[in-house]
């Protein structure tokens, strides 16, 4: 049994047969809004994608007599035969992981907020949920807490991590917010 794939989005795509995100008309794995819909904001008006008729597409794609006819069945769904729907409990929307080092560690969820998603935290309500940053009269007592992690982020020393964890969530976040983090 496999269960589940864990691959960044593009690859994920290529194994199960779906069209790539970023150049694709429909852009999601896990809902059917096409590039027409993407000023949809409302998770409750997202639909899930159809695996059965994913499936039967595929199989279609699998079963075509040739090449051409394959062509023409990808031209009109965008959708080819991944080996992976043999499986007969595979679900190609449940069981894809999007893995945490391309959303997190190579910055692409920074990236996706602010610029495909527009979320500007310098803009009141830019984010809807996070306050905006303290004025600077509130610092007063913390400036040198400030400039304590100021210095602690230039000198880069190994255990930076560990020494940024003894600051206040609010110098961390007033650093981050300052230096566009």
């Amino acid at each position: 049994m496999l269960v589940p794939l864990v691959a960044d989005m593009l690859r994920a795509c290529q194994i199960l047969g779906l069209p790539g995100i970023g150049t694709a008309y429909y852009f999601c794995m896990f809902c059917d809004l096409d590039i027409d819909d993407l000023d949809i904001l409302d998770p409750a008006e997202w639909p899930a994608k159809n695996t059965d008729h994913i499936c039967y597409i595929a199989h279609m794609y699998k079963d075509a007599p040739s090449e051409s006819k394959q062509h023409e069945l990808f031209q009109a769904y965008s959708l080819w035969w991944s080996a992976l729907l043999d499986l007969p409990y595979w679900n190609l929307v449940l069981y894809v992981i999007i893995d945490l080092m391309h959303a997190l560690d190579l910055g692409l969820f920074q990236h996706h907020c602010r610029k495909l998603f527009q979320i500007d935290i310098t803009i009141p309500g830019g984010d809807g949920f996070m306050e905006p940053p303290p004025v600077k009269d509130q610092w007063s007592s913390d400036i040198g807490s400030l400039i304590d992690c100021i210095q602690c982020i230039r000198r880069n020393e190994v255990d930076m991590l560990g020494q940024l964890v003894k600051y206040y969530r609010r110098v961390l976040y007033t650093i981050c917010v300052n230096n566009d983090i």
